[in-house]
C-alpha cells in the first residue's frame, strides 16, 4: 500500500509567501543582470523575464509566453512562464472563489494532478493566491507555480511550468518574473 504524504499547506504557502518576497532590484539592474522588460500597455500589464528566453503574444491561448531556451537537440519540453487574462465579464467572483474554481479545473484536466500547497500572497502590489501542482502530459513529468490576480472584472493567471525535476534550477528567474509582475 502507498503511503500517502502529508503537506503542511500553511507552512508551504508560507514559504511561497517568503520567497516570492524580495527586495525587487531596478529595472536597469535587472537589464545589466541579463533580464528585459515586457510590457503590453493594451492589455495593462508589464513582466520582466530572462533575455534569453524567447517571448511570444497570443501563442497557445495565452497573452504573453516567454520560452526558455532549448537545453539541447534532444529537449522535450521548453520550460515556460506565461499570463493568461480571463474576462469576468462583470460576473462578480471572490478571489477566494476563483482560487476555488481554477483548482478545481486544472485538477479535471491535467492527469496525475496534485496539489503541493498554495494560499495567500501578493503580486503586482495586490492580493494573489498562489498554487504549486504537479502532474503529467503525455510522457512528461511537469510541476507548475501559478498566481491568480483580480483587477476589476479581469483575471490574471501568472503560471510557471517545468519538468518536474528542473523546475527548483528555475526558481531564482521565475521568482524575478512573478515579483516584477505589474498590472494597471
Amino acid at each position: 500500500m502507498k503511503k500517502e504524504r502529508k503537506y503542511d499547506v500553511k507552512r508551504i504557502s508560507s514559504l511561497l509567501v517568503v520567497a516570492l518576497v524580495v527586495v525587487l532590484l531596478p529595472v536597469s539592474a535587472l537589464a545589466q543582470s541579463g533580464f528585459v522588460r515586457y510590457e503590453n500597455e493594451g492589455l495593462g500589464f508589464s513582466v520582466i523575464y530572462p533575455g534569453d528566453w524567447e517571448y511570444y503574444e497570443g501563442l497557445m491561448g495565452t497573452s504573453f509566453i516567454a520560452l526558455s531556451p532549448m537545453e539541447s537537440a534532444n529537449d522535450a519540453f521548453r520550460e515556460n512562464f506565461n499570463v493568461t487574462i480571463e474576462d469576468l465579464g462583470g460576473y462578480s467572483i471572490s478571489l477566494d472563489d476563483y482560487y476555488t474554481l481554477g483548482i478545481n479545473q486544472l485538477a479535471g484536466a491535467i492527469t496525475d494532478f496534485k496539489l503541493i500547497g498554495g494560499g495567500d500572497t501578493v503580486l503586482a502590489g495586490r492580493l494573489a493566491k498562489l498554487v504549486v501542482f504537479t502532474g503529467t502530459q503525455g510522457e512528461l513529468e511537469l510541476k507548475w507555480l501559478q498566481g491568480y490576480v483580480l483587477v476589476d472584472d479581469l483575471a490574471y493567471v501568472i503560471t510557471f511550468v517545468a519538468e518536474r525535476d528542473r523546475f527548483d534550477s528555475y526558481m531564482p528567474d521565475v521568482y524575478t518574473a512573478f515579483n516584477t509582475f505589474s498590472v494597471w
